[in-house]
């Protein structure tokens, strides 16, 4: 028989809601690093992950010329990273979405900005390349979400140390 003055056991289903936390990625070594940097310090076991690609334009002189026969659509290029991802959340149990946006024309910043009002995600996670020069410390793309994005937008920049010997892609 319980005991009666048992304090009931609280899990984090009960007291939190679920959060949906969207993961920006592309081939860059900047988007491993938020995606790994979301792993060990941000994602908990209760959370619904999205993973965000937008597919690259390709310039006017890469269609005037034919791509070599082992180089991937810019189409397969962002499905397998979506893919390579997403392995890895279900690995470590997490419930996860595949996002793949064609721009149609807008930008790559605002693709994801729309994407993130769009799945009504609780936070946004990116990385920062910080090549942009109007902008040193931030890249143009996590500059837009970090002003436009209607939720918290968490920037995953590479330390000092990292940057200096080099990231090492996921």
């Amino acid at each position: 028989m319980p005991e009666q003055n048992a304090i009931p056991t609280v899990t984090a289903t009960d007291t939190e809601p679920r959060r949906t936390i969207a993961i920006a990625i592309d081939s860059s070594k900047y988007s491993a690093h938020a995606f790994q940097f979301a792993l060990d310090n941000y994602l908990k076991p209760t959370d619904y992950v999205a993973l965000i690609n937008v597919q690259q334009y390709q310039s006017t002189v890469h269609k005037a010329r034919s791509p070599p026969a082992d180089t991937a659509t810019p189409m397969e290029e962002s499905y397998d990273i979506l893919e390579k991802y997403s392995k890895i959340l279900k690995a470590k149990h997490y419930e996860c979405k595949e996002v793949f946006i064609h721009p149609n024309e807008i930008s790559v910043k605002e693709s994801v900005v729309r994407a993130v009002a769009t799945l009504k995600a609780d936070a946004l996670i990116i990385g920062s390349r910080g090549e942009a020069a109007s902008r040193s410390a931030l890249g143009s793309v996590s500059d837009y979400c970090a002003h436009y994005c209607q939720c918290p937008v968490l920037i995953a920049r590479p330390n000092e140390e990292d940057s200096e010997a080099g990231l090492t892609a996921a």
